[in-house]
């Protein structure tokens, strides 16, 4: 499983270096982003741990809505 973990994380570290190049990324600290992406990949079976206590379409649509978008307001 250690294995697979480091291979999610370098993918999305190679994504954002990427990103960061072309500038579609803001430069990021890219150790932590890359921890943050395989953290939050890695928690994503837990919302099926407690099935009747969140649906699981509209927790996954929320889930990416703040991993993609944050949860800091624009203010």
């Amino acid at each position: 499983m250690e294995t697979n973990a480091s291979k999610v994380k370098n993918l999305f570290g190679e994504m954002i270096r990427s990103g960061i190049t072309d500038k579609t990324i803001r430069n990021v600290n890219l150790l932590v982003a890359e921890n943050i992406i395989a953290g939050a990949i890695e928690s994503i079976p837990d919302m099926a741990i407690a099935p009747n206590e969140i649906d699981l379409e509209q927790g996954s649509i929320d889930f990416f809505d703040i991993f993609f978008n944050g949860n800091a307001t624009t203010a």
